[in-house]
């Protein structure tokens, strides 16, 4: 049999209450608060995502403007600032330097995570464009049109009498 020998961590690295916490205990607590981020974060892309989608089809201007920043801004700032506070309070991790770690390591996951689905769903989107929908020309009406090109398709230029 093989002897495994490792340095002891630091007296003051140690959480001493949470060392009568079993490993399947510990990966248990980090599963709960992963999983309870996860629901904060899945909420608080929902909240940019309706935010975006509010100012883009009902833009007011610069209230508009101001709410949805705010909204967006505080969306993501709760994630940093429950993270820690959820990780001190529910992980049963035995050293210091381990639940900084793991805080870390799930900050910047839900980070991204928030980022990359609030930005996905621009592709599942329809938003309005300034454009009619039937046949446009690309020049103003008011403009007149090069000698010996019409716009009579709506499909863009095209040569013709």
């Amino acid at each position: 049999a093989k002897l495994e020998v490792r340095r002891a961590p630091e007296p003051s690295d140690v959480i001493w209450e949470n060392l009568g916490a079993t490993g399947a205990q510990a990966l248990s607590w980090r599963l709960r608060t992963s999983l309870l981020l996860l629901a904060l974060s899945l909420g608080s892309t929902s909240l940019i995502v309706l935010a975006n989608t509010y100012a883009v089809y009902h833009s007011a201007g610069v209230l508009t403007t101001l709410w949805t920043t705010t909204l967006i801004i505080a969306s993501n700032v709760v994630i940093f600032a429950l993270t820690p506070v959820l990780s001190l309070r529910f992980d049963r991790h035995h050293h210091r330097s381990s639940q900084h770690v793991h805080m870390l390591l799930k900050m910047c996951f839900f980070q991204c995570f928030n980022t990359i689905a609030a930005a996905s769903t621009f592709f599942f989107v329809l938003w309005p464009t300034a454009e009619p929908s039937g046949p446009h020309c690309p020049l103003p009406a008011e403009k007149a049109l090069p000698p010996g090109l019409s716009c009579a398709d709506g499909t863009g230029w095209s040569a013709g009498k």
